[in-house]
């Protein structure tokens, strides 16, 4: 594709492109999903809790701790 084939597209082509990839980012987010989904229930039948994600953010607390 050159220079400029967005033009040629129109609109039509670009929706049409923006909702497959609308799609595609959703589906990659539900699979993500239940893959977590399916290692919880399998942390559960082994009698492990559940993972917790880290957290990033420090609380306001320690930003202001001279300490650390």
């Amino acid at each position: 594709m050159g220079a400029g084939w967005c033009r040629i597209a129109g609109l039509a082509g670009i929706s049409l492109f923006l909702a497959a990839v609308t799609v595609a980012r959703n589906l990659r987010v539900t699979d993500a999903f239940e893959a977590r989904v399916a290692d919880d229930a399998l942390r559960a039948e082994q009698g492990r809790p559940a993972r917790t994600r880290r957290r990033r953010r420090k609380a306001l607390s320690a930003l202001s701790d001279p300490t650390a």
